[in-house]
């Protein structure tokens, strides 16, 4: 009888250990494992970009976030008095009920977009040392500005929606203190620069109309 308890002990103890070993080594969230990209292989360039509009697509579409956004855009008014009961606070007042989950699953939609958008940018920073081509010039240049556009697009979602909200310049920093509204759009408006900056001289180069 003793040994089978051992025996079954020991066996529960590895399962333990290896669920969460299993569990402890999955990778962070909204990061890229730079070890594992070969910076070499610039036609793989783009692959960081369209993970910016994937995160958007997935996180932004969801149909919480939309309705908050329309309705601080004034595009619809809504009176419901169910459980999304929240949006009307929103829309009128700007007053927010803290236990209101539609909140929380905005700021988390455009901040997981910010972070995917600061790690794109580090990844193509990573390729920037290995292009060489005029093309991959152009693309590399034309890559940053759609990614700071999309960055830019989310700031200006967060401010139109919590007023001061914190500037994630990189997916490393510990200081979440909020930035004023001003300073905030003053982020935005130099990612916007950027971006205009290169898509324009990559329509100018291409002929594009």
């Amino acid at each position: 009888m003793k040994n089978i308890k051992y025996i079954i002990c020991a066996s529960l103890t590895a399962l333990s250990m290896a669920s969460c070993s299993g569990y402890l080594n999955k990778l962070p969230e909204n990061q890229v494992d730079e070890q594992k990209i070969d910076y070499t292989k610039t036609a793989n360039m783009y692959e960081p970009v369209s993970g910016v509009y994937a995160k958007l697509a997935n996180r932004g579409s969801h149909w919480m976030v939309w309705g908050e956004t329309i309705i601080r855009d004034d595009d619809v008014s809504t009176g419901r008095t169910d459980d999304q009961a929240g949006l009307v606070s929103i829309d009128q007042t700007y007053a927010y009920d803290a236990g209101f989950w539609g909140l929380n699953e905005a700021w988390m939609a455009y901040y997981d977009v910010i972070k995917v958008a600061n790690a794109a940018l580090t990844s193509l920073n990573g390729y920037d040392q290995y292009v060489t081509t005029d093309a991959d010039k152009q693309n590399y240049t034309k890559y940053c500005g759609e990614v700071k556009f999309l960055r830019a697009y989310c700031y200006y979602r967060l401010v139109q929606l919590f007023g001061p909200v914190t500037l994630l310049k990189d997916n490393t920093q510990t200081d979440m203190t909020r930035s004023t509204v001003d300073a905030v759009y003053k982020y935005a408006l130099s990612d916007l620069d950027d971006a205009i900056a290169a898509l324009q001289e990559f329509v100018l180069t291409n002929k594009l109309t």
